[in-house]
């Protein structure tokens, strides 16, 4: 479908902007504000409601009421299925040829983010790759610009194709990039296939780049990523913990399903994208170990916490999901230094 706005180009796809949501929160306003702001209107928004309580299904309701002019579908589960089920379930439910997911606590980084995106889109391109920031509610909406996350772990490889490169290079998540549909449908992307119901993108987002051959990126943020106050102060070494095995098995998945592709394809550089991709996702992992919890109000305790979780388990970690890891990268200014370099002394004492 084609419409007629200030832009001229004549490659105008229809978006689906995929919104998993339960309990609405009080963000999701700024949500939908971000999208209806959007210079580029060939655009729907689709949520799955994951059977939320009466409340906060009624709030979403009349949330939505207020952004008339935006294409708006919502689905209300009649059980709680988690967001791994939800994020298929959307896929299934968009009429785009590109799709864009979103959290409902976040916001897309600036209203001609969709338009910068699609004015540079190639009608074939199956993932257009954008990068984020991380924002928090602590902090004014302006100063969380100062949060912009580009950080990289090799360079580009000739061997590689590109989205094999960017997906070794960068910290990456669902939410934030473009996905062609036909592309995922394609190949039976499946994020309830993990059988997880958080970190299901990690589990997943391996296998989608290692099977692109037709993609772009760019390194302007798309997505502002929320990280709330109550979710890092709330920190249990119960929780915690719990967390980390999620995030750990997710890893597991992530790796063997890109080690079968690799297998599947006779790929003859195996050997070297498989010793990359354990030092990228180790790295990777150590990031999500700690970034979340170190802006916190209660920085002293929740690192107290990370502490003992390093301490107690970092080594069988390395040994049992990212064996292959050479741990070149710990000589680069990483994120965090003390945390990193606590790390880097238990490998070597061991």
């Amino acid at each position: 479908m084609i419409i007629k706005d200030k832009f001229n180009t004549s490659f105008r796809p229809l978006v689906s902007i995929l919104i998993p949501t339960y309990n609405i929160t009080k963000y999701f306003n700024d949500t939908l504000k971000s999208i209806n702001n959007q210079t580029y209107k060939n655009i729907e928004v689709i949520i799955s409601d994951d059977n939320s309580k009466e409340f906060f299904y009624n709030k979403l309701i009349k949330t939505t009421e207020k952004f008339p002019n935006l294409n708006i579908k919502i689905y209300h589960q009649q059980e709680n299925k988690g967001v791994a089920f939800a994020r298929d379930f959307l896929v299934e439910k968009a009429n785009g040829e590109y799709i864009f997911f979103l959290d409902d606590d976040d916001r897309i980084y600036s209203r001609n983010t969709i338009w910068n995106i699609v004015s540079d889109l190639k009608p074939d391109t199956e993932i257009y790759a954008g990068n984020f920031v991380f924002a928090f509610d602590t902090i004014p909406y302006h100063s969380n610009r100062s949060n912009y996350v580009n950080y990289s772990i090799y360079n580009s490889s000739k061997k590689l194709n590109d989205s094999v490169n960017y997906y070794l290079e960068k910290i990456t998540f669902t939410w934030g990039n473009l996905f062609k549909k036909d592309f995922l449908i394609k190949h039976n992307i499946r994020f309830n296939d993990s059988g997880l119901r958080i970190f299901e993108d990690i589990a997943t987002l391996g296998k989608i780049f290692f099977l692109s051959s037709k993609f772009q990126h760019t390194n302007k943020p798309t997505v502002r990523y929320l990280r709330r106050r109550n979710s890092l102060s709330n920190l249990s070494i119960e929780k915690f913990n719990q967390k980390m095995e999620f995030l750990e098995h997710a890893y597991k998945i992530n790796i063997q399903q890109i080690s079968e592709i690799l297998q599947k394809e006779n790929n003859p550089n195996s050997k070297e994208i498989i010793t990359k991709l354990h030092d990228a996702k180790f790295i990777e992992f150590l990031n999500l170990l700690t970034q979340h919890y170190l802006k916190s109000s209660k920085v002293k305790r929740n690192r107290g916490i990370v502490d003992k979780y390093i301490s107690d388990n970092i080594l069988r970690i390395k040994n049992e999901v990212f064996q292959y890891a050479k741990l070149k990268f710990f000589s680069k200014n990483m994120y965090y230094l003390p945390i990193f370099n606590k790390i880097k002394k238990i490998l070597n004492e061991k």
